[in-house]
């Protein structure tokens, strides 16, 4: 009776229109409070994306930098004119003058950002440079080399270049240099170098460049490079520069700091505040260069708008509260008054106003609320971002794959921050396992598939060797995953040897086969003394995973097995059996000719590995030889080269695949000339082909001088040539001359330039080019290589 009393009651609909009126209050609040939180979260992950996005681009850009300039210092040190001018004891010439024309006409043309090549001769102390004169002086060279400071070999560091060789040149050019070399003597001086110098004013169009396209803003680009060095990409040399890029380092370095007192990887972005601005700054370490680019970004627009909209939020939220408080009111006092009553004929207890609405403090509480526990969201997912394991892998690649040269004390600190279970005084050894059948199982699987059985393997083979040993697994893509491992015994450990290790990692590769189906083979390098040189050990185990060519899947590999393996052939035995069984394939012997081929891999087989594809190499090159001169037409060298290619010979992971693959081309390029035709557009096509394998040394020859010499049209010479032999009249004869070349450097003692001429051909690149993409080595390797089998016994 008394609820229906209150019901029917005016006061109760007061009461109600207050109620509703404060429910649609709390809602707007909860709603501006969401709405607040994604644009702020929005906002936030935007400028974090953006500057991730100009850093990525940096870090790509100058990672193709780094990798031409690498290959052109490599290129230029190998260079025999080069080396001619690096090691020249006598007077100068006007051909060392020459070369430097050369390099002027050739890389300064085709490198708009190069400033300058200096070959460094260390016997007279001289340079020679492309700037127009014989000789040259790089001050600030020879200052880096009186320091006795060790320069990194193939990485890129900033200095001052004085342009006019004059030690007090006031006007010193900013490069970036890149510094070739061979050893060091015992003083630490250079036995001869090129010195790549890049203008750094090209580093600065690109980074305005990305200012215009990604970040829209006056963003600023911060470098260490491989000495360690601190440098401005394109902040202004001014006071307020000087100062944002001291700000951002001091910013980095207490980064570093914090992180390494903590054992964990440092984050990758951070703020500082320079001249009353604040800046947003993100790292990102290029792989191969040493150096680690700082991106800072503005960061107060973004504050100054987040605040905006943090106001205009409250302000509408106030305002909506406001003015369903005054319409519910209103409201309200039409129901409870008649019309007509004005306020002040309502006695004074009755006619005392409501006390505010507490939502607009409601809603600055939750506000608060919410920021607090976003900045851990946000610190939360920058940790994530800068994984420690992600540094952990990339520290300890470097190490394995680069020689990356680590003293103690930075070992001992890396160890500390990425918590190493390896120390630097104790004896190593890395192994290295090879998924087998990997072309195989990437064509058929998922990239997601791959990483995951990559990462079952690294546990399944870590968790074998951490029982005895140990040990760091390092993840090197691909099909390749190796492990450091101390093998001097430890405590409670004594007796453990290599050949234990060699039994852990042995039941872990027949886990992995019998439990999962997973075939790998594992090398297993030597011991080396110090953690300084597991390259050295990694680079033996690469070596000796080669060797599965010959022992087959699923092997075990160690040194030792090598040795025995691994015994002294003559090349001409090698040759000679090889004859043998093309003689016998000509005949049509097979039962013969099967069994020398046997023999001829039997021995082929008990070479070192670089001998052994070569003599492979030269097996396929001589059968595919032999195949010509017997098959009918169209069975030509360019198809039955097509029909070798097709079976993959240089991809097989065993000798015995290989040999498989070999048979198989034999027997599909007998069936294939078996089944040609033989009409009157065969005979045109057999004098196209004999015309170009008679002129081939003329470098004129081409398709209208052999229209014109046979009588046929173009069109249709074309359309026969092309239908009978699977490939163009030029393609034809860039395969014949190049053929050719081959036998020239195998039958004589021709010089290359020379054998080009003989085969037509005027254009050294091109026909390097052309040779490397015919038979898989350049014709100095092909050459070399030659020349080093006429001299072995």
């Amino acid at each position: 009776m008394v609820l229906k009393r209150w019901v029917r009651s005016k006061t109760a609909m007061v009461q109600f229109c207050f109620g509703f009126a404060a429910a649609v209050v709390l809602l707007a609040a909860v709603a501006s409070t969401l709405v607040l939180g994604q644009v702020q979260r929005r906002l936030l992950d935007g400028e974090s994306t953006n500057s991730r996005k100009t850093v990525a681009q940096v870090r790509y850009h100058l990672s193709e930098m780094d990798r031409l300039m690498k290959n052109l210092s490599v290129l230029l040190y190998a260079d025999h004119d080069v080396r001619a001018l690096m090691y020249l004891s006598g007077e100068e010439t006007y051909e060392h003058l020459s070369v430097l024309n050369k390099l002027n006409a050739t890389y300064m043309k085709s490198h708009p950002y190069l400033q300058s090549i200096f070959i460094y001769n260390p016997i007279k102390q001289k340079f020679y440079s492309t700037s127009g004169r014989l000789s040259d002086r790089d001050a600030s060279w020879e200052r880096l080399l009186q320091s006795g400071e060790r320069l990194p070999a193939l990485k890129p560091f900033i200095r001052d270049l004085n342009a006019t060789g004059d030690a007090l040149s006031p006007n010193p050019v900013r490069v970036v240099t890149y510094a070739m070399y061979g050893k060091l003597d015992p003083q630490g001086r250079m036995d001869g170098a090129v010195i790549v110098n890049l203008r750094m004013d090209g580093l600065l169009e690109y980074a305005n460049a990305i200012n215009s396209t990604v970040g829209g803003g006056p963003d600023l680009l911060f470098v260490y490079d491989s000495r360690n060095r601190f440098n401005a990409l394109n902040a202004a040399d001014s006071e307020s520069g000087e100062r944002i890029g001291s700000q951002v380092k001091a910013g980095y370095e207490a980064l570093l700091a914090n992180a390494s007192d903590q054992a964990r990887a440092p984050r990758t972005s951070y703020t500082v505040r320079a001249g009353g601005t604040q800046y947003l700054v993100t790292t990102a370490a290029i792989r191969g260069t040493g150096w680690v680019v700082l991106h800072a970004a503005v960061y107060d627009p973004a504050i100054r708008q987040m605040k905006t909209m943090k106001t205009a939020a409250i302000a509408i939220g106030a305002s909506l509260a406001a003015a369903l408080l005054l319409v519910s009111r209103l409201l309200a006092r039409r129901l409870a008054w008649p019309t007509g009553l004005a306020p002040d004929r309502v006695p004074a207890a009755e006619r005392s106003d409501q006390p505010a609405s507490p939502a607009s403090a409601d809603v600055s509480a939750r506000l608060d609320a919410w920021r607090q526990s976003k900045d851990q969201i946000q610190e939360i997912l920058r940790e994530q971002q800068s994984s420690r394991s992600l540094m952990k892998r990339y520290f300890l690649t470097r190490l394995l794959e680069n020689g990356y040269p680590v003293a103690d004390e930075e070992f001992e600190c890396a160890r500390l921050q990425y918590g190493l279970n390896l120390s630097s005084g104790t004896p190593v050894a890395v192994g290295l396992l090879r998924l087998d059948k990997y072309a195989e199982t990437e064509r058929h699987s998922q990239p997601e598939e791959l990483e995951a059985m990559r990462q079952w393997i690294r546990h399944v083979v870590t968790e074998s060797v951490s029982r005895s040993f140990a040990c760091e697994a390092v993840d090197l893509k691909e099909d390749r995953i190796a492990w450091i491992v101390h093998v001097a015994p430890g405590d409670g450990n004594e007796g453990l040897t290599e050949k234990a290790l060699g039994d852990r990692l042995r039941e872990a590769q027949q886990q992995l086969m019998r439990q999962y189906r997973i075939s790998v083979t594992i090398s297993l390098s030597g011991a080396v003394p110090h953690i300084r040189q597991a390259s050295t050990a990694y680079h033996q185990a690469v070596s000796l995973s080669m060797y599965r060519f010959v022992l087959g899947r699923k092997s075990l590999i160690t040194s030792a097995d090598i040795v025995r393996k691994v015994v002294p052939i003559s090349v001409d035995a090698v040759f000679q059996t090889e004859r043998r069984f093309i003689e016998a394939l000509q005949r049509g012997d097979l039962r013969a000719a099967g069994e020398r081929l046997d023999a001829c891999l039997g021995l082929i087989a008990e070479m070192e590995y670089r001998d052994m594809r070569f003599a492979l190499m030269h097996l396929a090159a001589g059968l595919t030889h032999a195949l010509d001169a017997t098959c009918t037409w169209p069975m030509n060298s360019v198809r039955i080269q097509e029909i070798f290619d097709r079976k993959r010979l240089p991809e097989m992971e065993t000798i015995r695949e290989f040999r498989q693959q070999l048979i198989d081309a034999i027997h599909e390029t007998i069936e294939a000339s078996a089944a040609a035709p033989n009409d009157e557009e065969a005979e045109t096509a057999r004098k196209i082909r004999l015309f170009i394998q008679d002129r081939h040394a003329d470098p004129k020859l081409g398709v209208a001088q052999i229209a014109a010499e046979l009588d046929v049209s173009l069109p249709a010479m074309n359309r026969i040539f092309e239908n009978g032999v699977g490939m163009s009249i030029g393609e034809y004869i860039i395969h014949v001359r190049l053929v050719k070349a081959a036998e020239w450097m195998e039958n004589s003692k021709l010089s290359l330039n020379e054998v080009m001429r003989a085969v037509g051909m005027d254009n050294p690149a091109y026909f390097g080019k052309l040779f490397k993409a015919q038979f898989g080595f350049t014709p100095r390797e092909y050459a070399s290589h030659l020349a080093d089998k006429r001299l072995s016994p």
